[in-house]
């Protein structure tokens, strides 16, 4: 597969999109480092070793996946992976998971966190609401956009 980034057409929407989706390939491939080079412009990635937190038993008697409500459709909202990477519901090694099935969380609550390339992004909520689903599990990896948790808006 072929990336162009054209360095005469200052389109920095198309270069993102580019560039994430290198990083979606890389991310579900065994690539451990990648260049690329074209036009005086260089990427270069390397996937950083596994970073372990907790492990996915000992967190599964507390995360229940989801909680049926009737009537609520229309005012659920999600929760999306801000980049391609791997999520971590707690906030480091034995520490308990950040957010649990059922919280009401409100608008700026820290949910998980994505790490990418040793650097760590907040997940927070942009909305008031209860935790309806969890749609991931610790340690797993996402893609851009991937829908993480489901809300039900308050």
């Amino acid at each position: 597969m072929v990336f162009l980034i054209d360095n005469e057409k200052e389109n920095t929407m198309q270069n993102s999109e580019q560039v994430n989706e290198i990083f979606k390939i890389i991310s579900s491939s065994g690539i451990v480092e990648f260049e690329w080079e074209r036009g005086g412009k260089k990427i270069f990635i390397k996937r950083p070793e596994k970073i372990t937190y907790a492990k996915k038993e000992n967190l599964s008697s507390e995360i229940k996946t989801s909680v049926a409500t009737p009537g609520v459709e229309d005012k659920i909202h999600l929760i999306k992976a801000p980049l391609v990477g791997t999520c971590y519901l707690v906030s480091g090694p034995e520490k308990k998971i950040m957010v649990k099935l059922g919280d009401k969380v409100k608008s700026g609550d820290k949910l998980c966190f994505v790490e990418a390339m040793k650097v760590f992004k907040e997940v927070v909520s942009d909305k008031d609401g209860e935790v309806k689903e969890i749609l991931i599990e610790n340690g797993q990896s996402v893609m851009y956009g991937q829908p993480l948790f489901k809300l039900t808006v308050i």
